[in-house]
């Protein structure tokens, strides 16, 4: 390894490139006998010769024009603009040419041609010298685009571009050509195009940045002492590396982008639009920009004044929703004492709940739309019902993707880890509540499996042995407004399983390895199953004194070991004590109906999140929203009253939502519900009744 400043590194990627490739030249204003106005390359022409590094006259549309005539002649020309905005007059020879020959040529002919140039200010330079115009380049079809931020990538990138079969352009930060220096490989070395570099890993912001940005945002993060800032440096702008975009927005749900161009239409723009589209139920909060402005550079007196700076970034970071700590709210400024979170979400786990949403919200604005007709199609109606009654109670109520970008309405999450004070194994009105919520706030916790172990050879300890008998349990939570007799709604916003899990059967004990990225187990015996990922046990104490079990599922939860309720769905509960006093956990990785041996894939719950909220809607048992139809639940150690219980609330809902009368219901309902028997352990039989979306429209 050798130090080097950016400029020195270019040039060594120049000595490298030409000495290995005899088909590279360099062509540009000054670039030979000078050596370049930044003398990157110096040297170039007395090695290899004046005919592959020789000088042009000042007309940049004559340089890549001349380039393109070497390319089609077999050549592997790098040219130089002298500065950023030296290079919009070959802008037509690049739209016009250079992006096209590939498509123009049926993939017949490649296009391996370089177009690098000094971009951005800081350097009290003259008009014309401090440009950023790197989305002009992004926006044109067939071109790859690079920025590096230091030495080391910018010897890397300059290396892959020139060994790219498209032409590449690199734009390279001339305010830390002298100025920054790092280790640098000898020899050959490439970093390949379309690769993200985590410059500084964290927990609680994504700082995304590319060029001299990078530093910048290195700079904010060290001044952000109380928050855990990762810093994602994109270096290539396209092809862009979506996957590390996401997961980084994944990682902390909270996105500052930093770039030096405009802020109109700039490359940070495209960014937020990515994660608006593909990340949005991961973000805490919305994607914020700190950028140039919308004004031609100013003159040096002034261009302190338009660069971003540590002081914007910083500020951009304060106006971000709060990184939430052990049970209650913090601010940014005090996230050092927060709780990290847990793990990183799975893509998979995300693609999946993007799509339950996206069902989940036509449902809702098919409810809205139809508010005042008395004869809908049930899931808009339940829909909006159920809005309409908790807007008459006082309570807010929006879209899951909306709470999620609305800084006035963001949510606020609880943060509850596995420890003593948080775990229980057992139903009782009189445990102290560990956390109280006001409606619309979530609550993010882990938690052992049913049999209290965290991992394949741990179990959680300490326990008592009569309290602690039943499954592993997080809570109490009390949610400010709910009473006996009302709804508690309960969105599981998601469920990510640890590593190991386990199934008992009659003389057997299955281990298995969970892989939640894949969403698949395999088993100690090679058997692989998908998985589908839920909480057992979501439920609330009987309003009676005493301890009581957890294992059999009631009218107002518990137990209930319902498969369908994966990330994306909610389950509506009748209230049973004051408060609601609602507990959760008994991880499941995957699960059949009727759970044949007793138990399914019970897992240790990585991280799950749950948003509750309150509703007047009655129930006589629970009921379920899932992705596309309605399920309501019925128990019962006899099998017939545990489908008449289920039977009964669903005619209920048809009833209230349809403004039929109860024969018309049932005579519906013979046609269009389904009945399923979904439990045959715990002690009671369980059967759901499922009303599918697209099973009845209304006239």
């Amino acid at each position: 390894m050798a130090e080097l400043s950016i400029v020195e590194a270019i040039n060594d990627a120049f000595h490298v490139e030409l000495e290995r490739d005899a088909s590279v030249m360099v062509l540009g204003e000054d670039v030979g006998r000078a050596g370049g106005v930044f003398r990157a390359t110096a040297g170039l022409r007395d090695k290899f010769g004046p005919d592959r590094c020789f000088d042009t006259p000042l007309a940049e549309a004559g340089i890549l024009g001349s380039a393109v005539g070497l390319c089609m002649a077999g050549w592997k020309p790098v040219c130089e603009m002298q500065y950023d905005a030296f290079s919009y007059p070959c802008l037509d020879q690049l739209i016009t040419h250079v992006g096209r020959y590939r498509w123009r040529t049926g993939g017949k002919m490649s296009f391996p041609l370089v177009v690098r140039m000094p971009y951005g200010g800081g350097v009290r330079a003259p008009e014309l010298h401090d440009d950023s115009p790197e989305t002009y380049y992004v926006h044109t079809p067939g071109v790859k685009v690079a920025i590096p931020s230091t030495p080391s990538d910018a010897k890397g990138l300059l290396a892959a571009a020139i060994r790219d079969p498209d032409p590449v352009v690199v734009l390279e930060p001339k305010l830390h050509y002298r100025t920054l220096k790092g280790e640098v490989p000898e020899g050959e070395h490439v970093v390949p195009l379309g690769k993200a570099r985590l410059a500084r890993e964290g927990d609680d912001v994504t700082l995304v940045a590319y060029g001299s940005m990078v530093p910048l945002c290195e700079q904010a993060a060290d001044a952000l002492e109380d928050v855990s800032v990762e810093v994602l440096d994109i270096r290539t702008l396209k092809p862009l590396d979506e996957d590390a975009l996401l997961t980084s927005a994944a990682k902390t749900g909270r996105v500052v982008i930093v770039q030096e161009a405009p802020r109109v239409c700039g490359f940070a723009a495209e960014l937020a639009a990515i994660l608006a589209e593909k990340a949005i139920l991961d973000l805490r909060g919305p994607v914020l920009r700190v950028t140039g402005y919308d004004v031609p550079y100013p003159y040096w007196q002034i261009e302190d004044a338009y660069m971003p700076s540590v002081e914007r970034v910083t500020a951009a970071v304060g106006k971000l929703p709060a990184r939430l700590g052990a049970g209650r709210c913090v601010c940014a400024g005090q996230a050092a004492e927060a709780r990290p979170r847990t793990g990183q979400r799975a893509r998979s786990e995300r693609d999946r709940r993007v799509g339950r949403a996206q069902a989940a919200a036509g449902w809702v604005r098919a409810g809205r739309a139809r508010g005042g007709a008395r004869r809908r199609r049930l899931a808009g109606g339940v829909a909006a019902g159920v809005l309409r009654r908790a807007a008459a109670g006082g309570v807010a109520h929006s879209a899951r993707a909306a709470r999620r970008v609305d800084r006035s309405t963001a949510r606020v999450i609880h943060e509850l880890p596995h420890e003593r004070r948080t775990l229980h194994g057992h139903f009782s009105r009189d445990l102290p509540a560990v956390a109280t919520i006001d409606p619309g706030d979530s609550v993010a916790f882990s938690c052992p499996n049913a049999g209290w172990r965290v991992a394949a050879d741990e179990t959680f300890e300490p326990r008592d042995e009569q309290l602690d008998a039943g499954h592993a349990l997080i809570g109490p939570i009390d949610v400010r407004g709910a009473r006996a007799g009302k709804t508690l709604v309960v969105r599981i916003d998601e469920v990510r399983p640890g590593a190991f899990g386990e199934t008992f059967a009659p003389n057997t004990r299955i281990e298995w390895a969970i892989d939640a990225d894949a969403a698949r187990a395999t088993d100690d015996h090679g058997a692989t199953v998908r998985l589908a990922p839920f909480l057992g046990v979501i439920g609330m104490p009987p309003d009676e004194d005493g301890v009581h079990s957890t294992g059999p599922p009631r009218r107002w939860g518990g137990n209930i070991d319902c498969k369908e309720l994966v990330a994306g769905t909610t389950l509506y509960l009748p209230i049973s004590v004051d408060g609601a006093h609602v507990s959760a956990g008994d991880g499941h990785a995957a699960q059949g109906d009727g759970e044949l041996s007793g138990t399914a894939i019970e897992c240790f719950v990585e991280r799950a999140q749950l948003t509750f909220e309150i509703s007047d809607l009655e129930l006589r048992t629970p009921v379920a929203r899932t992705a596309d139809s309605w399920l309501a639940f019925g128990f019962d150690e006899d099998l017939d009253l545990a489908a008449e219980q289920a039977i009964g609330t669903m005619l209920d809902l048809m009833e209230r939502e349809l403004g039929v009368d109860r024969s018309y219901a049932i005579a519906l309902g013979s046609v269009a519900v389904d009945l399923r028997v979904t439990q045959i352990v715990n002690g009671v039989k369980g059967v759901h009744a499922v009303l599918a979306d697209d099973a009845i429209r209304m006239a």
